[in-house]
């Protein structure tokens, strides 16, 4: 876990995975919490390297 994230999202329950009863008036009482890391897209840098032939 990241001690300060740089984005937090909140993922609401609107109802119960099973008998589908309503929660939205159900007072949130704790979060499951699971980090991500997203690596920032991969800009490759080519260079030719030439050797003088005399």
């Amino acid at each position: 876990m990241v001690d300060n994230p740089d984005e937090i999202r909140i993922i609401e329950v609107d109802q119960c995975s099973n008998c589908h009863t309503s929660l939205e008036n159900e007072e949130v009482k704790d979060y499951e919490k699971r980090p991500t890391f997203d690596i920032p897209p991969v800009q490759l840098h080519s260079t030719e390297h030439r050797g003088e032939i005399k």
